[in-house]
């Protein structure tokens, strides 16, 4: 498996995760329940934060040393988008560095017209 699969598989897998919590559970009276009573499930809320948290260190740990996690924009966004959904931001917390890096390297992508161009290795 490549490395830009096993990136989308990681974000892939945490949205599965969470979307299947929610189809699986059954309120006491056997129907489906709705969803905000899923989501204020503890279970289901316990499971879908500790599978996030474990996605954001696999994503963190496959940033590569120039900010990216591929040669094309739209991983990277949307690795960022996974750190910045989970409430980190650029500066603060535990992901300060990883964001900021991705951020600089998106920003170094876009030309003087103001277009991202993929930066192939």
């Amino acid at each position: 498996m490549n490395h830009r699969t096993r990136v989308i598989s990681a974000l892939m897998a945490a949205l599965w995760v969470s979307n299947s919590s929610l189809d699986a559970q059954e309120n006491a009276t056997g129907s489906k329940a709705t969803s905000a009573e899923i989501l204020t499930n503890e279970a289901v809320i316990e499971r879908v934060t500790i599978s996030v948290d474990r996605s954001l260190e696999y994503l963190a740990k496959q940033q590569r040393p120039d900010g990216a996690w591929d040669g094309n924009n739209a991983p990277n966004a949307l690795a960022l988008l996974a750190f910045m959904g989970r409430g980190h931001v650029p500066g603060r917390g535990p992901y300060r560095d990883v964001i900021e890096k991705g951020k600089k390297f998106i920003l170094r992508t876009q030309d003087a017209n103001g277009v991202f161009v993929p930066q192939r290795p």
